[in-house]
């Protein structure tokens, strides 16, 4: 990931570094791709999530031209979802197998970490796929302009950016932390993988406002983003059980595999709204207002400095 933002800089100025590198990390991914697709392809798409997190952040500032790039970047990320899932699912099936109650729930899961790393191979070995997915998406990417931005850099106005950013995801992940604990569905626990996610690629980005006690929190919430992850992957393998599981692996494999997925998934959910209350607990508004309070007076006292 490239350096975060400097205060002492302008935000504009900063906003367009940042954009450029992650941007040039994604293409060059993408190159990659062609010879090694699943290291390419997760690359790519850890590079758009730093992108779009960046642009959600400071949409503030330019909310259409950031809205835009947002666009853009989801269309990208979609063109590489299939083969990173291809991938996620074998890294569940190996989860699974750690936790196999016995040798035939075992032999089960190796069935089927089996029959998807041969889709796997056929996936990513096919140019069927790759070719046209690098190809769709490099061309997206190399089009993504940033000269066209109009971001503040007057201190102040470009505090209250980064400040209404940062409540603003706050409030996402509450949100989907409170829908998640009273649904306890596949798709508010999504949302809230998405919003965590999110804020910790921000918490990032905010490193040198951090106090000291922010950058351990960042951590913790980086490792809840990653179990949050696991759930889903893990949700993600039960949809696929349920429409191909009988002819991947037959119906008791199945059967057996999608009764260990639900008592994993029960667990995980109570850990994540677990850490979710705990790492959720700040309120958005006086830890924006810090952050931002921060930001103008390093960028206050740099301008002051150049000036004299």
């Amino acid at each position: 990931m490239t350096a975060p933002i400097d205060p002492r800089e302008p935000l504009s100025a900063e906003v367009r570094r940042i954009a450029a590198d992650e941007t040039s990390t994604a293409v060059a991914a993408l190159e990659t791709a062609r010879t090694d697709p699943s290291e390419g392809f997760h690359e790519c798409r850890k590079a758009i999530k730093r992108l779009r997190a960046l642009w959600r952040m400071a949409r503030a500032g330019d909310e259409p031209y950031c809205r835009a790039q947002d666009a853009s970047l989801r269309r990208a990320a979609k063109l590489l979802a299939g083969p990173r899932e291809a991938t996620a699912l074998i890294e569940t099936a190996d989860r699974l197998a750690q936790v196999a109650g016995d040798d035939t729930e075992a032999n089960a899961v190796a069935a089927l970490r089996a029959m998807l790393e041969a889709r796997r191979s056929t996936l990513m070995g096919s140019c069927l796929h790759v070719g046209p997915a690098v190809a769709e998406a490099t061309a997206l990417l190399s089009k993504l302009d940033f000269t066209s931005m109009r971001m503040p850099d007057v201190p102040a106005t470009a505090a209250d950016v980064l400040e209404i950013g940062v409540r603003k995801g706050m409030r996402r992940a509450l949100k989907a932390l409170k829908a998640a604990g009273e649904t306890g569905e596949a798709e508010a626990f999504h949302d809230l993988r998405k919003a965590v996610k999110a804020l910790s690629l921000q918490a990032r980005l905010l490193k040198p406002l951090m106090p000291d006690a922010g950058k351990r929190e960042r951590k913790a919430m980086e490792a809840f983003g990653e179990r949050l992850g696991e759930l889903n992957d893990l949700h993600v393998m039960d949809a696929l059980l349920a429409a191909e599981g009988v002819d991947l692996v037959g119906a008791e494999a199945t059967a057996l595999l999608r009764e260990r997925i639900a008592t994993e998934t029960q667990k995980l959910k109570r850990r994540c709204l677990k850490a979710g209350a705990k790492h959720l607990e700040h309120k958005p508004a006086p830890v924006a207002r810090e952050l931002a309070a921060r930001f103008e007076r390093r960028a206050s006292k740099a301008r002051n400095r150049q000036a004299a």
